[in-house]
């Protein structure tokens, strides 16, 4: 088998490897909580969710109480058995309606949250546990229920005496499997988020990627914050509802950037159009909560038909680009159809609850395509992020290949044509000194040693260019046969460079004393250099490096005069 393929399959054989590790430890966790509990949390547990009653005696449905029909303020009483209260707690879920519990007639629970007014009324739905003082008769419940909104009905849900303990861990039990889901959703978006803004060689993928995370991010908070464990764990049910209507009404827009990029329809204006409109969404709903007209929740209607309108287009957009084949591989086809399943499967979960037959338009189906198009779009953006990522590193190597000089590893004369350029163009104040450097007597070394002596003679003079330099390796190159060229920054007469020549000339000396000269004619190394000083803005560099060559030559003549071997 050939290296490369070995190294492949290994490599492959890894991933599988870790992808069954990780699959593994999910599916356990996740059974963990389905498995039947050995705790009864049922024990105890009386349902008290009927027979409330107003001050008339007619029955109220604590369910669906619809201000039109008991009013804005209305009182119901119920009796409790001292068998049924004591021991027990009063356990239940508010939502949209605030209330004052009485016991015989003395105040045991207060629920009218104080939030700043940019938040509205709404605080969502929260968990209530109310402890219940031990009576030797009959107890009297009463409780004075303020209804939110007029055009939408409060309702207390999964009403109870029980242990309060209990209610809690049944309440938390009972979403757990998509608390963790959307967790790990949430951090992995967080994660691509990262990399999409901060990775690199992603070029027009960045877009895409960013957009895809923000969606998740914003999609799984949304959601998960309708959970009871941050809703519990924080305390401020009205915060939290806050920040999911604010993030619902900018959903539309990354959804729509996103896989408009994934099918190719990335050119098209349609996703800022959509996004302007969410902006005035937000705009809208935050001034007319402040002005105290109406707030998030009495204007989600606008958000809804903005995700109708986003659900339409992208389907639109869906078809279009699979007819169309733009596309541009078939693991782009995945995140749109599995957008396609999660639209089909929330259109279900809408119909049921508008039909009355569950209480949640996010219900289980709804979970399970989000999960389907989140784990997708996760696997996707992983996946381009990792080839982007190889392609990127392709490219820097052949890159570093292309600007490198073969002999010497100093850059060649293409990169030292393009940093010419680029000083011509600069902007900088900065000063730069340009230094040329030719080898002398290498025509003398190859005759008489031949040119492997004379390549060796060559990457000396290199290496000690590399060292003297420290920290400018970047600019230092080979822009002809024994001629090279490197760029200091600041003037030829600062302390710093004159350290760095007196290093370049030091090595020379060096090398002649270590190794000795080099061939039978006992020919050392040496080098004439010359200086010049550019100042961008001011100067043209191929006017200074001129000058540095003249200087180089004149130096190069004196030389000729003097002792062969003699470095300077």
């Amino acid at each position: 088998m050939e290296p490369r393929k070995a190294e492949k399959k290994t490599y492959n054989y890894r991933i599988v490897v870790c992808a069954v590790l990780v699959i593994t430890i999910m599916v356990l966790l996740v059974l963990c909580f389905l498995l039947p509990n050995q705790i009864d949390l049922k024990s105890n547990e009386l349902d008290y969710g009927d027979t409330w009653t107003s001050v008339s005696g007619s029955l109220i449905d604590i369910a669906d109480m619809d201000a039109g029909e008991y009013g804005e303020h209305f009182t119901m009483h119920k009796r409790l058995p001292r068998e049924d209260a004591n021991a027990r707690s009063l356990c239940f879920i508010s939502e949209d309606v605030y209330f004052t519990i009485y016991i015989n007639g003395q105040v045991v629970y207060d629920f009218h949250p104080d939030s700043p007014g940019i938040l509205g009324s709404s605080y969502g739905s929260y968990a209530h546990v109310v402890g219940l003082p031990v009576v030797s008769d009959f107890m009297n419940l009463s409780v004075d229920v303020d209804v939110i909104y007029a055009n939408r009905p409060g309702q207390f849900i999964n009403v109870s005496l029980m242990d309060g303990e209990v209610f809690m861990l049944q309440l938390l039990r009972r979403d757990i499997v998509s608390t963790i889901v959307l967790s790990m959703i949430f951090m992995a978006a967080m994660c691509i988020f990262i990399l999409g803004m901060m990775g690199r060689n992603l070029r027009n993928y960045r877009v895409e990627i960013v957009a895809a995370a923000t969606y998740l991010f914003l999609a799984s908070f949304a959601v998960l914050s309708e959970m009871p464990i941050l809703r519990i764990s924080l305390g401020n049910p009205a915060v939290l509802n806050f920040f999911r209507y604010f993030c619902l009404m900018l959903l539309p827009f990354p959804l729509l950037v996103y896989l408009t990029y994934v099918i190719g329809y990335h050119r098209t204006q349609w996703p800022l159009c959509v996004g302007i409109l969410c902006l005035a969404n937000v705009v809208i709903c935050v001034l007319s909560t402040l002005l105290h007209s109406y707030d998030f929740v009495q204007l989600v209607n606008i958000t809804q038909i903005l995700f109708l309108i986003t659900y339409v287009s992208l389907t639109i957009y869906i078809l279009l680009g699979t007819i169309r084949k733009k596309v541009r591989s078939r693991r782009d086809y995945v995140p749109p159809y599995a957008f396609l399943v999660f639209v089909a499967l929330s259109a279900v979960d809408a119909v049921r609850y508008i039909r009355g037959t569950q209480q949640n338009p996010n219900g289980s189906l709804y979970m399970t395509g989000f999960s389907i198009f989140a784990v997708c779009a996760i696997w996707h953006e992983v996946k381009t992020i990792a080839l982007m990522t190889n392609k990127g590193i392709y490219a820097e190597v052949m890159e570093e290949l292309a600007y490198k000089d073969n002999l010497t590893g100093l850059l060649n004369r293409q990169a030292f044509n393009r940093a010419m350029t680029d000083l011509a163009e600069s902007k900088t104040n900065k000063d730069y000194t340009f230094l040329m450097v030719d080898m002398n007597f290498l025509k003398r070394v190859n005759d008489g040693m031949g040119h492997a002596e004379g390549d060796r003679y060559l990457k000396t003079l290199a290496k000690i260019i590399a060292q003297s330099f420290t920290g400018l390796n970047d600019r230092n190159y080979r822009i002809g046969g024994d001629e090279f060229f490197a760029i200091l920054e600041g003037a030829p007469d600062t302390p710093l460079n004159r350290a760095h020549m007196e290093a370049f000339f030091k090595g020379i000396d060096r090398v002649n004393e270590e190794h000795g000269p080099f061939g039978p004619d006992e020919t050392p190394l040496s080098a004439a250099t010359g200086m010049a000083l550019f100042r961008p803005q001011q100067d043209d560099p191929m006017e200074a490096m001129k000058k540095a060559d003249q200087q180089m030559y004149a130096r190069k003549t004196e030389m000729k005069k003097e002792v062969p071997w003699q470095s300077r």
